[in-house]
C-alpha cells in the first residue's frame, strides 16, 4: 500500500490569444499537471484555496490547450472541495482563466469499502 501524500500546486492562468490558440501573451503554456496513477488507482482530493479563481481539471493535457474549457473537463469554483478516483494510470490536469489558482491536494491509494481493519 502507498503512502498518502499531500501538496499544493499553483495552476497556470491559460487565456485565448487573438489567433484563437491559448496561450499567454502569445505564448502556448502546458497546464498544471496535478497527478497520475500508477498501477493502482487513486482517490484524490482537491481543494480549490484560490480567493477569487476557478479551476478547469481534465484527464488528458490535450483538452485543456484546444479551446475555452467545456467538453470533457470539470469546473471547480473557488473554495470548492471535490472527491475524484483515478482509475490506474489514468492522469489529472488543470488550468484557470483567473489569476492566482491554488490547489491543495490530498492522495491516498483507493481502497473497497468492504476492507476489514
Amino acid at each position: 500500500m502507498m503512502d498518502s501524500r499531500f501538496d499544493t500546486l499553483d495552476v497556470v492562468k491559460i487565456t485565448l490569444t487573438p489567433s484563437g490558440d491559448v496561450g499567454v501573451d502569445g505564448q502556448r503554456l502546458s497546464p498544471t499537471f496535478i497527478l497520475g496513477a500508477s498501477k493502482k488507482p487513486l482517490r484524490v482530493v482537491l481543494r480549490n484555496i484560490s480567493f477569487a479563481a476557478e479551476i478547469w481539471y481534465a484527464l488528458d493535457a490535450g483538452t485543456l490547450q484546444t479551446n475555452e474549457p467545456g467538453s470533457n473537463t470539470y469546473f471547480q469554483p473557488a473554495g470548492g472541495t471535490d472527491t475524484f478516483m483515478l482509475a490506474p494510470e489514468q492522469k489529472l490536469y488543470a488550468i484557470s482563466l483567473s489569476d492566482g489558482a491554488k490547489v491543495s491536494i490530498a492522495v491516498s491509494e483507493a481502497l473497497p469499502a468492504d476492507i476489514k481493519g
